[in-house]
């Protein structure tokens, strides 16, 4: 059966496995895909993708853990042998890792539609999210704000027959609006795309402009 995920990352998990010396190990992957795209003085300030991916190996030896990081799947075999070395001089103990048993599926936590999204797709949703709420009145000024979406991957195998792949996005967006000294804000966050630009804008608008409604009354008896 063909597993889920990253198969480049996969034979490097596998790799990992192929150091001596331990009782048992286990290595866990998170992949990361970062965009960031922030908004001051009406304007889209930058815009930043990041991709990261980091590899922590633990070891058991006689009853001892050690654990090693790496960001670089080549240095994979390396960094579990460093665990391994880590769990002879290690003062932490641990008798065994999880066995293998069916791990339960979370819903609704991955979108596929942000996993295919591009730079140029984000950077038009929050041309969008500043031009609606300018339109609303032309008084209104963007002091601060953005979008920022994440997709991640998890990868978790040990020695006792555990293989686990997850996948999962997020996305949020906020909005800080001032009228003169009136300021108002709303964000959004999900995991799926399920929230509107539109209403980010309408809100965040509203709120500034509610302060520049409000009456002062005389104060005195009635």
């Amino acid at each position: 059966m063909t597993k889920k995920g990253n198969s480049k990352i996969w034979s490097g998990i596998e790799k990992a496995f192929n150091a001596k010396g331990y009782d048992e190990l286990e290595v866990y992957v998170e992949e990361d895909r970062t965009t960031e795209i922030p908004v001051s003085s009406n304007n889209i300030e930058s815009v930043e993708n990041v991709e990261s991916c980091g590899f922590g190996i633990r070891a058991i030896v006689n009853g001892r853990v050690g654990f090693a990081f790496t960001s670089s799947i080549e240095n994979i075999l390396e960094t579990a042998e460093c665990a391994i070395a880590n769990a002879h001089i290690s003062e932490l103990s641990l008798k065994a890792f999880p066995s293998n048993k069916k791990i339960p599926k979370i819903e609704s936590l991955f979108d596929k539609r942000l996993y295919d999204m591009d730079i140029e797709t984000y950077v038009e949703l929050t041309h969008q999210l500043i031009s609606h709420a300018k339109s609303l009145d032309k008084r209104i000024k963007i002091t601060d704000g953005g979008i920022s979406s994440s997709v991640f991957s998890t990868y978790l195998m040990n020695s006792n027959g555990i293989s686990f792949f997850e996948e999962g996005t997020d996305i949020s967006a906020g909005l800080a609006a001032i009228v003169g000294k009136s300021n108002g804000f709303w964000a959004c966050e999900s995991r799926m795309l399920d929230f509107d630009i539109a209403e980010i804008a309408n809100e965040a608008s509203e709120m500034a402009l509610l302060g520049v409604r409000k009456k002062k009354i005389d104060g005195g008896s009635y």
